[in-house]
């Protein structure tokens, strides 16, 4: 999936950062933190270079990278990530994602 949205868009490109954001958010449902977080990494430089630090594409691609990290027990670094696509989801007024970052980031601190 990557490699040909690479081929057909570029590495520029929001198809791109989806891609990477999908295959990311694969990894994290087989359990492979790992991959996960390489590719929505990946998907998060993308996006935020050609779509802008505050578009909802990015605040999603957080929220998915805090939770892998929270997994992975990266407890340090989820909260920040997690913070962010909270207050990215704010301003978007996208209050049921908000709600499930401000979860996330409760259950983290537990």
């Amino acid at each position: 999936v990557f490699e040909d949205s690479k081929r057909l868009y570029g590495e520029n490109h929001p198809v791109t950062a989806t891609a990477l954001a999908i295959l990311g958010d694969l990894y994290h449902r087989k359990g492979n933190m790992k991959e996960a977080e390489r590719y929505l990494e990946g998907g998060l430089t993308v996006a935020s270079r050609v779509m802008g630090p505050e578009h909802p594409r990015v605040a999603r691609i957080l929220k998915s990278l805090g939770d892998v990290l929270s997994e992975k027990g990266d407890y340090d670094r989820a909260l920040i990530i997690l913070n962010d696509a909270k207050d990215l989801f704010k301003k978007a007024e996208s209050n049921d994602e908000m709600i499930w970052c401000l979860q996330r980031i409760y259950s983290t601190h537990e």
